[in-house]
């Protein structure tokens, strides 16, 4: 997806074509985890230079923007995160921050390096799906989670999901198991699903819990990937915002005069460590 910063569109879909390759699948299919390192060029100027890559002939400016254009060819991925330079203090921490995003994508969350890298979650109060007068560039996607009768009866919770992003025909199918706490903590685990394996998991469907079906909005803000999930079934028109945050950087919601890593065109409440939010509590069927 890189090169595709450095080139025209037109150039870029003709390489596609030539390949016979499909963006949205070279995207969402290769990759589980995807982390992007912003430029030195924002926030750590003093650092950026052209004496140590002879490939290298950017400008301070045109680095911004190609760096803009590299984060903006993976908008979309699940599992997109980014490394800034603001949160770090120097390059070992941006190492550090590296090597926590795997962890945490790992669910290996017991595993420090670095300040603890944890998702935020918010309930979002006014927004309209519908509404595509949106400030920032955005892809929006189909969802649908389908949790499994759990064999094993030991705590853990296992689901398909459906992935289809609109105005395309590829669909991303996997497989996410949320396994049993040990120690307070919980790893989860993906794989990638062919049809027919999905087919089949989903007739083992739990009876007592609806699949959750959501509208998703992927963008990217401050350099940082967000999801804004407008639920249609169940608790249909509930809109959370989801996004990872590192928990030694500023998280504030507006007031106490911090800088709030939050879009401020969302009326937000955070909820990040309510149950009741949770998809796994969201999904039960009325008893």
């Amino acid at each position: 997806m890189d090169p595709s910063a450095y080139t025209d569109s037109a150039t870029w879909h003709k390489i596609l074509s030539e390949l016979n390759l499909d963006e949205v699948d070279i995207r969402d299919n290769r990759y589980d985890c995807v982390v992007h390192l912003v430029t030195a060029a924002k926030g750590a100027e003093q650092f950026y230079t052209l004496e140590n890559n002879s490939a290298r002939t950017e400008g301070l400016e045109l680095a911004r923007t190609l760096d803009d254009a590299v984060m903006k060819a993976w908008m979309g991925h699940s599992s997109l995160q980014v490394v800034d330079n603001f949160s770090v203090k120097n390059f070992q921490e941006k190492k550090n921050r590296v090597v926590q995003a795997v962890l945490s994508r790992l669910g290996l969350t017991e595993h420090t390096v670095s300040g603890q890298i944890k998702k935020y979650k918010y309930v979002v109060r006014g927004y309209k799906y519908e509404d595509k007068d949106f400030p920032v560039d955005y892809r929006d996607f189909n969802v649908e989670h389908t949790y499994l009768i759990d064999t094993r009866s030991d705590g853990s919770q296992i689901r398909v999901r459906r992935r289809e992003e609109a105005n395309s025909s590829i669909v991303h199918l996997n497989v996410v198991t949320r396994h049993a706490e040990i120690d307070g903590q919980r790893i989860e685990t993906r794989r990638t699903l062919a049809q027919r394996e999905y087919d089949f998991l989903r007739t083992q469907a739990d009876p007592t819990r609806h699949t959750v079906g959501k509208h998703r909005r992927c963008f990217l803000w401050k350099d940082r990937s967000f999801q804004l999930d407008t639920f249609l079934k169940p608790h249909p028109g509930l809109v959370l915002l989801e996004t990872y945050l590192e928990s030694d950087t500023l998280s504030t919601i507006n007031g106490n005069g911090e800088e709030s890593m939050i879009p401020p065109w969302l009326d937000v409440v955070e909820v990040t460590n309510d149950k009741k939010y949770s998809m796994y509590e969201l999904s039960k069927k009325d008893n």
